[in-house]
C-alpha cells in the first residue's frame, strides 16, 4: 500500500514527496557545495526520522528501498562518525527488509566492503566539535576515551535488550564502536580491550541479519585469537564451536 501524497512524517511532518525528493536535492548541494556538510547531516536526520516513521505506518510502499538506498548513499559521502553510523543503519536496514532488490545486494557489498570515515572537507572551514558525540542514538563521551567507549558498548546492549533502539540503529552503532575499538589499540589495556572485543561480538550475536552474523564470528574470531587462554577467549570458543546463526528481524 502506497502512502497518500497528503500524510505527513516525522517530527517535521514531511510528506513522501518530500522526502524522496529532498534527499537528491542535499546530493546535489553536497556535490556542489553549497551548504556545510554539518547542516546536510541535520536535515538528512529530519529525512530519516520520517522515513522510519513512514515505514512503520506503510511497510509495504514501493518507494521506500530506494528512498533507503538514498539516504544510505548521502550519509556514505558526509564526514565523520554520525554520518558513518547512519550508513550502516541504512544499509543493514535495506539488506535486511529488501535482500532481494538491486539495493538490497547494492547494501550487502557496501556492507561487506565496510564504510569508511570520511574526513571534514577543507572547503567547509574548521570542523565543528562536538562532544559528547551522539552516534546512532547512543552518546559517546569521548571517542579516543577507552572507559568511554566500553560505556558506550554496554549502552547500546542495554537499550537493544529494553527495546529502545531499533535493530539496525543498534548495528550502525556497533560498526562505529567496532572502528573506534580498532583505532584506539594501544591506549586499552589488556583487559579493556579483551572486554571491548568481546562485547562488540556478542552484541553482533543479538543483531539481525548476514552483516551481523559474519560481524560476530569475525569479532569472535579475533578474541580466540588474541586471548585465547583468556575467559573471553573460551567463551568465543564456544560460541564458534557451537555456531553463529543468522537472527531474523
Amino acid at each position: 500500500m502506497l502512502a497518500p501524497a497528503d500524510e505527513y512524517f516525522g517530527h517535521q511532518k514531511l510528506s513522501v514527496v518530500r522526502i524522496h525528493h529532498q534527499v537528491f536535492a542535499l546530493k546535489t548541494e553536497l556535490q556542489y557545495r553549497r551548504r556545510h556538510p554539518d547542516a546536510i547531516e541535520n536535515e538528512a536526520d529530519s529525512i530519516a526520522d520520517a522515513y522510519f516513521d513512514w515505514a512503520s505506518r506503510y511497510p509495504n510502499d514501493r518507494w521506500l528501498p530506494r528512498v533507503a538506498w538514498e539516504l544510505a548513499t548521502l550519509y556514505e559521502e558526509l564526514p565523520g562518525l554520525a554520518a558513518q553510523a547512519q550508513a550502516y543503519t541504512f544499509l543493514a536496514l535495506i539488506s535486511q527488509r529488501y535482500a532481494q532488490t538491486i539495493v538490497g545486494r547494492s547494501a550487502a557489498v557496501d556492507l561487506t566492503r565496510g564504510v569508511g570515515v570520511r574526513a571534514w572537507p577543507l572547503w567547509a572551514g574548521r570542523e565543528p566539535t562536538q562532544q559528547p558525540l551522539l552516534v546512532g542514538q547512543i552518546w559517546i563521551r569521548d571517542p579516543k576515551d577507552a572507559q568511554a567507549l566500553l560505556d558506550a558498548i554496554q549502552e547500546v546492549g542495554t537499550r537493544l535488550q529494553a527495546g529502545r533502539i531499533l535493530p539496525v540503529a543498534a548495528f550502525g552503532a556497533t560498526a562505529v564502536l567496532e572502528g573506534l575499538y580498532r583505532s584506539l589499540g594501544p591506549s586499552l589495556t589488556a583487559d579493556g580491550e579483551q572486554r571491548c572485543a568481546w562485547q562488540i561480538a556478542t552484541l553482533y550475536e543479538l543483531l539481525p541479519g548476514t552483516a551481523s552474523r559474519d560481524r560476530a564470528i569475525r569479532m569472535l574470531a579475533l578474541v580466540l585469537d588474541r586471548y585465547g587462554n583468556t575467559q573471553y577467549g573460551l567463551w568465543s570458543l564456544r560460541d564458534l564451536q557451537r555456531g553463529v546463526g543468522v537472527r531474523s528481524d
